[in-house]
């Protein structure tokens, strides 16, 4: 009997004039929480030759189940069953950086580590006067003492290529008690610290560093819209001194997408996720049923000649992280 995911919801009005009833919702723009707007800004960036390369071979491997397309040993039966997760877990990595699925690749200075180097060092020179800070998220290729990772890759780009100073570039991960974790939120505020590397969990609560924040960057896209929300929360909250004195009381916000990839699909279903719950919230609702994805077999047929359809093959079956999909579905 093949597992499906909790994916519909029915009688949606009914649900969101049920949900008023018990709940009294405001946001921090009915109450007048005196705090930055987000200018969220996606950030496109061209797929290297490498990345298209692989993304081929998962295309394969997602139609056939050949795991020796990857490069990794035949699946068991149980990776049979979770073979989509395994094509998801491979897409978010090479949308990041090659390298984390083969250390041997060749360095590509149009990755997505470089294009975000370049723009945090853009607003760094914007605000240097103002001694500006921005935040980068990732949730994947974190921080590890004495291995290769994408947090350090951007920071040794802006030691080198953009002659940012290493002390004011730190890594949340670093501190591995509260005073220390204390000292850097104090640095960030004071703005001895201009740069903070952190992932969602480590990061996207109780650091209330907010004073000088001018950008937020998402190398990754979380699948929760409270995760994503949680991160830009750093940066949009009250008390934001410096975008509302030299930034027009705004705060961009960044987040980069490799085209042909997961990236996007993960941000469009983020989007749809976040409406449905505002809408919800607000008893809104007008539609009587919701599908939050599909898994047509039409889709895996316009997969192979569309390659730019691939993330939305690849998660189709999965955006809610956890599915597992039945084999035959996917032939």
């Amino acid at each position: 009997m093949a597992k499906e995911r909790f994916r519909y919801f029915i009688k949606v009005p009914e649900l969101a004039a049920f949900y008023t009833e018990i709940t009294d919702y405001r946001t921090a723009e009915d109450v007048g929480v005196d705090r930055p707007m987000k200018n969220e800004i996606l950030h496109n960036i061209p797929p290297t030759p490498a990345q298209e390369a692989f993304t081929e071979k998962l295309m394969k491997f997602a139609e056939s189940g050949d795991a020796t397309i990857l490069g990794r040993a035949p699946l068991s039966e149980t990776e049979e069953k979770a073979k989509m997760l395994i094509a998801t877990d491979y897409a978010s990595k090479i949308a990041l950086d090659m390298r984390m699925i083969d250390p041997n690749a060749e360095y590509d200075p149009n990755d997505k580590a470089s294009h975000c180097a370049k723009m945090i060092a853009e607003y760094y020179r914007k605000y240097d006067a103002q001694k500006g800070t921005q935040f980068v998220f990732s949730d994947l290729g974190t921080y590890k003492p004495g291995e290769r990772n994408v947090y350090s890759e951007i920071k040794r780009k802006l030691i080198e290529d953009y002659g940012i100073p290493a002390h004011e570039i730190r890594f949340i991960q670093e501190c591995k008690s509260e005073r220390s974790r204390k000292a850097v939120i104090e640095a960030m505020n004071s703005g001895d610290v201009r740069v903070l590397f952190g992932s969602t969990s480590m990061l996207g609560t109780g650091v209330n560093t907010q004073q000088r924040a001018v950008c937020i960057h998402h190398l990754d896209t979380p699948w929760r819209p409270s995760d994503l929300t949680q991160r830009d929360s750093r940066a949009i909250r009250a008390g934001n001194e410096i975008a509302k004195l030299y930034a027009d009381n705004k705060v961009d916000v960044i987040i980069y997408a490799v085209e042909k990839s997961l990236d996007s699909y993960k941000f469009n279903l983020l989007h749809c996720k976040q409406t449905f719950i505002s809408q919800l919230k607000r008893g809104a609702m007008g539609l009587r049923t919701i599908d939050e994805g599909s898994s047509d077999e039409d889709e895996l047929k316009a997969l192979k000649s569309e390659l730019a359809a691939l993330d939305r093959k690849i998660t189709a079956a999965l955006a809610a992280k956890n599915e597992e999909q039945d084999g035959e579905e996917n032939k």
